[in-house]
């Protein structure tokens, strides 16, 4: 088999497999690998052939876990070093495809979307407002029940060109009284700071469980102790109904957006915490840890219509790893970038004179 590893696992099992078993018979495959999700990286995996890899990966940079650049010094006469090193160039920021093709390389289709930005992101000064916030965006990623999921809150806002996270806070409890518990003294530890007293908080609560849910939560937010609240609406079957759809093409928006707002160093944390005090130790460092593992990961299931990898965002892993407080975070910056386009929120910031 040529190029096994664009081979449909289907025909491997339907057609090769059964054959294996016929006595004196053998099965040649040769291929380059491709990522660890690929049927034929799985068959080599398994150990049950005997497989000869030809690559050049030297052996330090494989221990070091690094994308190896060194010359190659095995390479057959046919490849000279001088077009290796031009290719090599031409792939330019293709990393994984240049270790595979070139390298002999199982590298991995999961790319890890935040982790580069990660240190400056926790190198960055403390937000001092110089007036008091004008509004605030909140976003809720309510939890899809079971250990692997919270109850996130995330809380953000612009101000002077930077996009300060103002709270976070998660919860894993499936208790509906605790989860709206949190909430209420959640906006109500924001209201009693000076500088977020009377900011118009907009809420983006994700509707992806039902709306139902977000329409219950959109009545609880209407207590005059909260303030000044509105909760957006973004029904995909325009209905009106407050909340906010999250599909698959809305996933990647989300993602890209916070990539953008670590990227260009405008996300911060303000000095200020609306969330639990007691908590926050905890809950900074669950959200860098999530931050950290959020990744784009290439799914080996087709999509059943197109017949296309399918592709994911996520931070979840197998070990109980969550990525609720960067969703929740990814929906608020994602929210506030759409709402400030808007011509009600440019309006109401015209009249109000706010800073946006």
């Amino acid at each position: 088999m040529e190029e096994a590893a664009h081979m449909q696992p289907a025909l491997f099992l339907k057609v090769c497999l059964p054959l294996i078993g016929v006595a004196h018979t053998a099965m040649l495959a040769i291929s380059t690998v491709e990522d660890e999700y690929n049927y034929y990286s799985e068959l080599l995996a398994m150990n049950l052939f005997k497989a000869i890899q030809i690559g050049h990966q030297c052996a330090a940079c494989t221990a070091a876990g690094i994308v190896c650049t060194c010359p190659i010094k095995n390479a057959p006469h046919w490849k000279p070093m001088a077009n290796q090193k031009k290719i090599e160039r031409i792939y330019g920021a293709n990393v994984e495809l240049m270790q595979r093709e070139t390298r002999g390389v199982v590298a991995s289709g999961r790319r890890y979307m935040y982790q580069v930005y990660l240190k400056t992101f926790l190198m960055r000064e403390l937000h001092e407002f110089s007036y008091p916030c004008q509004y605030m965006l909140m976003a809720i990623d309510p939890s899809g029940g079971g250990t692997s999921s919270d109850y996130a809150v995330s809380m953000i806002t612009s101000d002077n060109c930077r996009t300060p996270i103002v709270g976070l806070e998660a919860s894993p409890s499936p208790k509906h009284n605790e989860i709206m518990k949190m909430l209420e003294n959640f906006i109500l530890r924001t209201r009693s700071m000076r500088v977020y007293r009377d900011a118009l908080i907009f809420i983006a609560i994700e509707a992806n469980m039902s709306f139902i849910t977000a329409d219950m939560l959109a009545g609880f937010f209407q207590n005059p102790r909260f303030g000044r609240i509105e909760v957006l609406s973004l029904d995909p079957k325009k209905h009106q109904r407050p909340g906010v759809w999250t599909g698959e093409n809305e996933k990647e928006r989300y993602a890209e957006s916070m990539e953008r707002a670590l990227a260009n160093g405008t996300l911060c944390y303000a000095r200020e915490q609306a969330g639990d005090p007691a908590k926050w130790p905890l809950v900074k460092q669950e959200f860098q840890s999530q931050l950290g593992s959020f990744r784009r990961e290439v799914d080996p299931a087709k999509d059943p219509m197109f017949g296309r990898n399918k592709i994911t965002f996520t931070g979840k892993a197998g070990n109980g790893k969550k990525d609720d407080l960067v969703l929740a975070t990814q929906i608020a910056l994602y929210h506030l970038e759409w709402l400030k386009t808007t011509d009600r929120f440019q309006d109401m910031a015209t009249a109000q004179g706010w800073r946006y």
